[in-house]
């Protein structure tokens, strides 16, 4: 089983106390209503098996299982364990935008990239030392048009890694009441500070692993393309399924722990079976 370093249950611990922060300050306007009582929220619980290499870079994979624990506030405020916390201060009809926090797990030289792994092994990772988990904070913004939707988000790094990252996507959305659907092509980038702080190799490290020493630089990542469909069970059950396919580009495809010992392409497949509560009414979807 994986071990949970008191640095990885800090940093937890910090964001889910910003959660309940932006909970509090979240001042919206009032959305379509249920009768009876004001629009409010709505809490998801549930479990979600994924299978995904033990750590970024990896080409033996690892079976974890996550807790799915969504929150949401009306149209503006949402908060989940796997998507982070995110305010809508722009909400309108077409694009949207507003700070976000995200948290990233760290790696553990025993464990992998996984603080809720069940099997797999991660013994490439050997010499290398363990990178500590790190709150990312920044801000996204989305435009929808149609069945399109086009998505940012730049970060920053506070613990682990102090690094900046990015994310761009798009999406094409579709389905109707039995299922919603998004698929489409995804970038991610990140700066020098962050891919070092998983992929350099110092003099240390070096003699430790066996792996040949390695200065790391920054810019784009990983390209790929993601899926995901939203299928509603029963009134308050719903599955999700979700996978996707990254290949690792620039420093972090260059580096002795991928080029030596892991594998470029790296593939992710998963789905999530949750309970949502609404309490006070219906809050508007994503």
């Amino acid at each position: 089983m994986p071990r949970f370093r008191a640095c990885q249950s800090t940093t937890l611990l910090t964001l889910l106390c910003l959660l309940a922060g932006l909970a509090g300050a979240a001042d919206t306007p009032a959305t379509e209503r249920r009768p009876g009582g004001p629009a409010g929220w709505r809490v998801g619980l549930g479990l979600a098996p994924v299978v995904s290499p033990v750590y970024e870079g990896a080409d033996d994979y690892g079976f974890s299982i996550f807790p799915d624990i969504r929150f949401q506030y009306r149209d503006r405020f949402f908060a989940s364990v796997p998507e982070g916390v995110r305010y809508r201060l722009v909400n309108g009809s077409h694009f949207k935008a507003g700070p976000i926090a995200r948290i990233r797990f760290g790696r553990d030289e025993r464990d992998g990239g996984s603080p809720f792994l069940v099997s797999g092994s991660a013994g490439d990772l050997d010499g290398l030392g363990d990178v500590d988990a790190a709150a990312e904070l920044g801000a996204f913004a989305s435009y929808q048009r149609d069945a399109w939707r086009a998505r940012v988000e730049l970060r920053r790094g506070l613990g682990g890694h102090d690094g900046v990252v990015g994310d761009v996507s798009l999406d094409y959305t579709g389905g109707d009441r039995r299922w919603r659907y998004a698929i489409g092509p995804r970038m991610r980038f990140g700066s020098a500070d962050f891919v070092s702080a998983y992929f350099g190799v110092d003099a240390v490290q070096s003699a430790r692993s066996g792996l040949p020493t390695f200065d790391a630089d920054g810019g784009a990542n990983s390209v790929g393309i993601g899926f995901s469909a939203i299928i509603p069970q029963q009134r308050n059950l719903t599955l999700v399924l979700f996978g996707g396919y990254d290949r690792l580009l620039g420093d972090i495809a260059d580096a002795p722990l991928v080029d030596l010992r892991g594998s470029p392409d790296q593939f992710t497949v998963g789905a999530s079976l949750s309970w949502q509560f609404d309490f006070g009414g219906t809050p508007a979807g994503e």
